[in-house]
This record gives C-alpha cells, structure tokens and sequence, in this order.
C-alpha cells in the first residue's frame, strides 16, 4: 500500500480565515482528502475564532460549489484539489488566458488552492 503525504497548507487557510474575520468556514475536500477533514478542521479551528464545518456532499472541481450555504451564514469556503479560480481583473490585467508551463508542474498539482471568500 503507498500512502501519500500532503502539504495541506493549512497555514494559508488560517491566514485568509484570520485577515477576513470569517466566523463560519466551510471546508470542501475531494472525496480522497476525506479522510482528513477532522484533522483539518481541528487544526483550523484551533488557529481561529472561526468554527469549521465539512462538507459531505459531491467535489466534482471548481463548478461544484455549495453557493446556498450562504444562506446558512457561510463566511468563506476553503476547497482543497481544486484549481484556482481568477477574478476577472486579474484576466483583464494578464490579458487572455495562456495555459503556464512550468520546470515545478509535479508539485504545483500537490499543492491545494484555496477559497471562495463571500
């Protein structure tokens, strides 16, 4: 059996947490970081006033995003194994989208992005 061993980059989540005063984050993990997520979740909200909730539900990639849980009072949600979303600025400042090639692409895909703040 190969376990794997992955840099969470949990320190970023905490520091977006921490600078946007979210109160109630939501963490969404593909279903093989599942696993994880009472470890992460732990881990969050010992380093925040925030309180850290799973999500259970399907993490089919950045189009699968719970948006109702707004209503439920959702601050920010935390994805891990997602690509990163850009904002229409940076589109505009980078000018058209060009696929970055890159010597490190092995560890770019270990390593999660993060959020949608709301």
């Amino acid at each position: 059996m190969i376990i794997m061993d992955y840099n969470m980059e949990i320190e970023k989540a905490v520091e977006s947490i921490n600078s946007s005063s979210a109160r109630k984050v939501l963490i969404q993990l593909p279903d093989g970081l599942k696993p994880r997520a009472k470890e992460i979740k732990e881990e969050i909200e010992s380093q925040t006033d925030a309180k850290a909730f799973i999500w259970l539900g399907s993490c089919f990639g950045a189009c699968d995003v719970p948006y109702y849980t707004e209503r439920i009072g959702i601050d920010m949600i935390i994805q891990w194994g997602h690509s990163e979303w850009k904002s229409e600025e940076r589109y505009e400042e980078e000018g058209e989208y060009e696929e970055e090639t890159d010597e490190n692409e092995e560890q770019k895909q270990d390593t999660p992005t993060y959020g949608i703040p709301w």
